[in-house]
């Protein structure tokens, strides 16, 4: 594979990475909303600042056992 396909084939991953995490912040977003009506602006950037998809599937998944915004998105503190 050649210096060119190699920094293609990484761009296209890292593409892919990016999106993905970006598609788990908009879908905690979402719930959030839907949950709760209003997400604050401190929140919202919490989202978007985190970059760690782990701690965001983390968040996704307390939302069905969860019952204030605080609760859901303490894995985005550690």
């Amino acid at each position: 594979m050649t210096l060119a396909e190699q920094l293609i084939a990484r761009g296209k991953e890292e593409g892919k990475r990016e999106g993905m995490l970006e598609g788990k912040q908009e879908s905690l977003l979402k719930q959030l909303t839907e949950k709760f009506s209003a997400i604050s602006e401190a929140n919202t950037m919490k989202i978007k600042e985190t970059k760690d998809p782990d701690k965001l599937d983390r968040a996704l998944m307390l939302i069905l056992k969860s019952e204030s915004i605080e609760e859901i998105l303490k894995p985005l503190d550690s």
